[in-house]
């Protein structure tokens, strides 16, 4: 069955995932869409998430058993936080 790409009330889109890995040049996100994002900032790289129409819940992160792609756990931590920030939407 096809992934649906359908929006919820807030504008996030359905069945989209991401993968966010850390690279030598900062952070990368492979959506499931084919689309990648990259920024050397987690909290900026959350914010383009965000504004691409994913929410916090759709993100996957590599642990540190997987590899030196892994980001590490602050980082996680600040990627995700802001996400749900963000995905709170206006008058949060």
């Amino acid at each position: 069955m096809p992934k649906s790409n359908a929006q919820d009330d807030l504008g996030f889109l359905d069945g989209v995932t991401a993968t966010v890995m850390l690279t030598p040049s900062g952070f990368t996100a492979h959506l499931s869409t084919g689309e990648v994002l990259k920024n050397p900032d987690p909290v900026a790289l959350a914010d383009m998430l965000v504004a691409a129409g994913l929410t916090a819940q759709a993100v996957r992160m590599p642990d540190w058993r997987e590899g030196d792609h892994a980001p590490l756990t602050g980082q996680k931590i600040a990627l995700i936080q802001r996400m749900r920030h963000g995905s709170l939407g206006p008058g949060r």
